[in-house]
């Protein structure tokens, strides 16, 4: 019920198992873990319960090295840098990551050298990191010693934000790796008065402009913002603060919220590493409105103003239809007669929803958990990239049970707390909103078109004429930088070494002449698939080496790969390469790929590697090399247009 739910706690996850202890204990057993892991890691855990399930994790898999993780999980190494003590976060963030896809091992600076790391000390940081947390509360501020002083207290928030810009660029250089930054939350405890945001001098208005500046300085893209000040003004600063545990432990915020704590900075990892929710499955009767449309008829269901159900049920259309202008791919699995589960989408004057708004509408009266797996596969997505609202819990503990990558929040009778369990959890968390993160559902609508049309197009060739495809081969640049490094971060199954770049090192190859970045789009009939495809090449010699290949799932059996392919060695003999070699380093997640240089002609390399390129090699089990002699290769016929521009 809505009596116990609040924002301090993690009110949409289900209750712990009464026998985690015995269930944690058993993993390892027999079979795979992970599900076991995703499931136990799915529901509200304390302090201790996260302790435990990374120590079992540990156990498993080791600690987290590469970004290749069991079982589809990202791999990363976090660090932490702030003002107070962080140790009681970084114990509990592995844990909470594996409710979102997440393999995390934390660690932490200095106690408050945060100061001294931004004019270059090490802070008792080692590395190597794929992010580091920069965590700074109110005691790393101090305002001036006179109210009322304009000059004084812009000669502060200078000073602070000097510290904070350089302690973020000193960390970002020194690890090469992405900054997430936290502005300050204000201890309402130091508020006198209730116009101290008005005064100059005052901490509550020292602390408010330098959390604007910290807003400014993630706007360009250099950092990424985690507004756990939103977080804290959520859940209630006075909530928040727990003076004893300051003056105790010298913790930044009260210690019971460090589980709440850590999964919103989970949900802030999960963007960054690719490992947001990019769809969302609703169910209908008694969440997308009130009552069931099959029994009440259109007439009877509840939408809309003047009813506080339909209001609440309203609020879920709303908050869906804001998802879907982020790019959020919409979808419907009801338990009901196609027909009848569609009249409400046509016919209701107060639905905000429409058939349009969905791209893969699924009534019937099969298993939920078979239909949240076939509405994955017609969009060529994961299970892992949804979220699934339902109001029956047997419907949402059977998706639990049989998918428990699906993020399946548990929702109230009362229909007003609906909206609040889909926005409060941060699945769709973005670390930069692009055009083609707003342009991505209509893609995943063009998916679900495309399939259509070839399950009425039976001969494969002419399926793919149909298609008028037009592929655009160009250089990377500055517009397409940002893409790029998302693709780059999170593309893991056509992905032929699964190599990591940040947006820096991506720009530093836009200028290098031995190397060749190339980004590639995808537009057919259905609509603008955006960038589908990055290539790194870097010329060693007379060999044009392939770094990099990834290329999107969705648009797998296109025939791009062959385009590419062409493209690539049009590029090698432009630049002298007589030769190009593809390296293949195998992942848990790339098998897909493993063939990939032969069907495409490469041959095995005979003989062993040249010493030119042994500095590029990673020397890993399993890695392969293929070879495509230039001057012998025949293009590949493709059905679509090529434009390059490299």
């Amino acid at each position: 019920m809505a009596s116990d739910r609040d924002f301090s706690s993690l009110f949409w996850l289900p209750a712990p198992p009464a026998d985690f202890a015995a269930r944690l204990g058993a993993l390892g057993n027999q079979g795979d873990p992970l599900p076991e892991m995703r499931r136990l890691a799915g529901t509200g855990l304390n302090i201790s319960q996260l302790r435990k399930l990374r120590s079992v994790s540990r156990r498993l898999w080791g600690e987290a090295t590469g970004t290749a993780g069991p079982g589809g999980l990202r791999q990363a190494r976090i660090g932490f840098v702030g003002s107070g003590t962080l140790d009681f976060l970084t114990d509990a963030v592995p844990g909470s990551g594996l409710r979102h896809g997440l393999h995390l091992e934390t660690e932490t600076g200095d106690f408050n050298a945060y100061a001294a790391m931004a004019y270059g000390a090490n802070g008792g940081l080692t590395g190597p990191f794929d992010a580091v947390v920069v965590m700074l509360d109110y005691t790393a501020f101090s305002p001036p010693a006179r109210l009322l002083d304009s000059e004084a207290h812009r000669a502060a928030v200078e000073e602070a934000m000097e510290t904070v810009t350089r302690l973020v660029e000193q960390v970002g250089e020194r690890f090469g790796c992405p900054v997430i930054i936290a502005p300050p939350v204000p201890d309402p405890g130091m508020q006198i008065s209730a116009s101290d945001l008005l005064l100059p001098g005052t901490m509550a208005g020292l602390l408010a402009d330098i959390g604007k500046g910290i807003v400014q300085l993630c706007g360009d893209g250099r950092f990424v913002l985690w507004d756990l000040a939103a977080l804290a003004a959520r859940t209630g600063t006075g909530a928040w603060h727990d003076p004893v545990g300051r003056n105790v432990a010298k913790a930044p915020f009260a210690l019971r919220l460090v589980p709440l704590v850590a999964d919103s900075l989970c949900s802030v990892l999960a963007g960054l590493f690719g490992k947001a929710r990019r769809g969302l499955i609703l169910d209908l009767d008694n969440t997308v409105w009130g009552g069931v449309i099959g029994d009440d008829g259109l007439s009877g269901i509840a939408i809309g103003q003047g009813n506080a159900a339909g209001e609440g049920h309203l609020a879920v259309q709303r908050t869906a239809l804001e998802l879907h202008r982020r790019g959020i791919v919409l979808a419907v699995c009801s338990k009901n007669d196609d027909a009848v589960a569609r009249l409400p989408f046509r016919e209701h004057p107060d639905m905000l929803l429409r058939e349009e708004h969905i791209a893969v509408f699924q009534a019937n009266w099969n298993d939920k958990a078979t239909n949240v797996a076939s509405i994955a596969a017609t969009l060529s997505l994961g299970t892992d990239a949804f979220v699934f609202l339902d109001d029956n819990p047997a419907e949402r503990q059977r998706v639990r049970q049989e998918l428990p990558e699906v993020a399946v929040p548990e929702v109230p009778d009362d229909p007003s707390w609906l909206a609040a369990c889909l926005v409060a959890p941060g699945y769709f968390e973005n670390a930069a909103l692009n055009e083609e993160d707003l342009a991505r559902a209509a893609a995943y609508q063009g998916n679900a078109r495309r399939a259509e049309i070839r399950t009425k197009i039976g001969n494969y060739e002419d399926y793919l004429k149909s298609l008028e495809m037009e592929l655009t081969v160009s250089r990377f640049d500055a517009v397409g930088r940002g893409r790029i490094a998302q693709l780059v971060g999170k593309s893991n199954q056509f992905n032929l070494t699964t190599r990591r770049y940040g947006e820096l090192a991506l720009a530093a190859m836009e200028d290098d002449p031995a190397v060749v970045g190339l980004q590639v789009r995808l537009v057919d009939k259905f609509g603008d698939n955006g960038m589908i495809s990055v290539i790194i090449l870097r010329l060693v010699g007379e060999t044009l080496y392939v770094d990099t290949w990834l290329m999107s799932c969705r648009v797998l059996e296109r025939g791009v790969e062959k385009a590419v392919h062409n493209q690539i060695a049009e590029m090698a003999h432009r630049m002298g390469a007589s030769r190009i070699v593809g390296h293949y380093i195998p992942t848990d997640r790339n098998a897909m790929v493993a063939g990939h240089y032969e069907s495409l002609g490469f041959a095995p390399l005979d003989g062993p590697l040249p010493e030119d390129l042994r500095p590029l090699i990673a020397g890993v089990p399993g890695e392969t090399f293929h070879v495509d002699q230039v001057a012998d290769r025949v293009p590949h016929a493709c059905h679509m247009t090529v434009s390059p521009s490299v």
